[in-house]
């Protein structure tokens, strides 16, 4: 095996790795332009009131 294919195995190896722990501590969604708290656990957001309001009254006026 060449020097220049072992190298783009562990840097493509690398890159891959650096995916998967950016996507475990992305959001589970992002609905909500508020943000009160996200569950540790889960990784899911918990909006404010507001958020949830503000989503309802978009998805009322859109739904006609």
């Amino acid at each position: 095996m060449k020097t220049t294919d072992k190298k783009k195995r562990e840097v493509l190896s690398d890159k891959t790795q650096r995916e998967q722990i950016d996507n475990e501590s992305k959001p589970q969604s992002d609905l909500y332009g508020k943000v009160e708290r996200t569950e540790k656990d889960t990784n899911v957001e918990i909006p404010t009131e507001e958020s949830v309001e503000d989503l309802r009254d978009f998805s009322e006026i859109n739904r006609r």
